[in-house]
């Protein structure tokens, strides 16, 4: 019989663990034996597997949000995400996401409105300038 584990931890110091948690053919306690960082770790994961499954939220299915088109499309979004987290569909960091998602979608398509009344404003500058240089070659003639 071991009086302690006969392992030794990461950092030199003999692993302690009382005789009753030690196997008294490997002199090993449950953590040390052989194979038991892997077994541990499959232990792990299904545990986490576990909890996760026990608290996970039902989410969002995609036909309950529209196709993200027009600044109306993302109100509705944000409007839904936020119903979503106050049922408790989603958690609130998938909602965080969801309006990062958002928020990016809207800086891209004001980009576009705003190269759009820029190309606007500059053909109607253009189209000023040739007007007024043609008003000027009349008063001239």
């Amino acid at each position: 019989m071991y009086d302690r584990c006969q392992a030794t931890k990461k950092d030199g110091r003999p692993c302690g663990a009382p005789p009753a948690l030690v196997d008294p053919e490997t002199g090993y306690c449950r953590s040390h034996r052989p194979g038991a960082k892997e077994r541990l770790s499959r232990q792990g994961t299904k545990g986490g597997e576990a909890t996760s499954a026990k608290h996970k939220l039902p989410g969002m299915s995609d036909d309950e949000l529209p196709p993200l088109q027009s600044h109306e499309d993302a109100k509705e979004w944000l409007e839904k995400i936020g119903r979503a987290v106050l049922t408790q569909k989603i958690t609130d960091r998938t909602a965080s996401a969801a309006i990062r998602g958002v928020s990016e979608w809207i800086k891209a398509h004001e980009g576009q409105l705003t190269a759009k009344v820029v190309d606007e404003l500059q053909n109607e500058v253009d189209r000023l300038k040739k007007e007024l240089a043609g008003a000027r070659r009349l008063r001239t003639a």
